[in-house]
C-alpha cells in the first residue's frame, strides 16, 4: 500500500499544473486503499467493504465487478500520469537550464523539446507553462538552423512554435521573412500582414512585406507597405532605396 501511494502521489502532484499538493495525497490514499481492498479480492474468499459484500464464499457480487473494474482503470491511469509527470518535469529542468545558456548545441535543445513534445502528444490536458515553453525552444532551434543556412528546416521549427503560440506576432514575421528568402512569396505576404496587422509599428515586417508584394508583381501594394515603413524610420538606407526602387519599377 506504502509503494502504490508513493507512486500515485508522485504520478499526480502537480499534473498539467493543476493538482494541488492535498488533493494529490487524498488521489494518492483512495488509490492505495482501493488497490489494496482489489488484491484482497482477488486472493480472499470473503470482502466486504464496510456494510458492502464485495465477494462472499469465493463468488465474487456486483460490487466486487464495480471495485476491479475502477482499479483496473485507474491503475493505468496512474502509470500514464507518472510518465507524463516525468516528461514535464524533465522538459521544465531543461527549459530553465537552457533558457539562459549561452551557445547551446541543437542537441540539447531537440533533447528538452522531446520532452516537452512528449507532453504536448499523450497528456490527457494542456498545460500552458509548457507550451510557451516547447514554442521558445522551437524559436531557438530554428535560430541554430537558419544559421547553418537549413532553412527548410528552420522554417519547421517556427511553424512549430506557431502552433504552440498561434499569437506570436514576432515570430510571424521571422517566418515570413524566412519564406521570403525561400521564393514562397504568397506565404511571406501571408505572415508578414499578420505581423503589420497586429504590430502596425514593426518597420522591418513592412519592409519585407514590401519586398514580398514588389516581387509578386503587386507594385501599388508594394508602394503602401514601404511608405508605411518609412513612416516608422524615415532615415533606414534600405527602405529609402528600395523606395527609389519602386519608383524607377513605376516609371517605366
Amino acid at each position: 500500500m506504502i509503494v502504490i501511494f508513493t507512486i500515485t502521489l508522485f504520478s499526480v502532484r502537480g499534473l498539467y499544473d493543476i493538482l494541488p499538493f492535498f488533493l494529490s495525497i487524498a488521489l494518492a490514499l483512495m488509490t492505495a486503499f482501493l488497490t489494496l481492498v482489489a488484491w484482497r479480492l482477488a486472493r480472499r474468499a470473503d470482502v466486504s467493504l464496510g456494510r458492502w459484500r464485495l465477494k462472499a464464499a469465493g463468488r465474487v457480487k456486483v460490487g466486487g465487478f464495480v471495485l476491479a473494474a475502477s482499479v483496473a482503470v485507474l491503475l493505468p491511469l496512474v502509470v500514464h500520469s507518472g510518465i507524463v509527470r516525468y516528461h514535464m518535469a524533465a522538459g521544465w529542468r531543461d527549459f530553465q537550464s537552457l533558457s539562459s545558456a549561452q551557445g547551446v548545441s541543437l542537441e540539447f535543445l531537440d533533447a528538452a523539446i522531446g520532452h516537452l513534445s512528449f507532453v504536448d502528444r499523450h497528456a490527457l490536458l494542456s498545460t500552458p507553462r509548457l507550451q510557451d515553453a516547447q514554442a521558445r525552444l522551437n524559436y531557438r532551434a530554428g535560430e541554430i538552423l537558419f544559421r547553418q543556412g537549413r532553412l527548410s528546416e528552420a522554417t519547421a521549427r517556427l511553424r512549430e512554435g506557431l502552433r504552440l503560440q498561434p499569437e506570436n506576432a514576432v515570430a510571424e514575421g521571422e517566418l515570413g521573412a524566412l519564406l521570403l528568402e525561400q521564393g514562397d512569396l504568397d506565404g511571406a505576404i501571408e505572415h508578414l500582414r499578420t505581423t503589420t496587422r497586429v504590430q502596425s509599428g514593426n518597420a522591418d515586417a513592412h519592409h519585407n512585406l514590401a519586398v514580398a508584394l514588389q516581387r509578386a508583381g503587386r507594385i501599388e501594394e508594394a508602394m503602401t507597405e514601404i511608405d508605411f515603413a518609412l513612416r516608422l524610420t524615415p532615415d533606414d538606407p534600405q527602405s529609402r532605396a528600395f523606395r527609389r526602387y519602386l519608383d524607377s519599377i513605376r516609371s517605366r
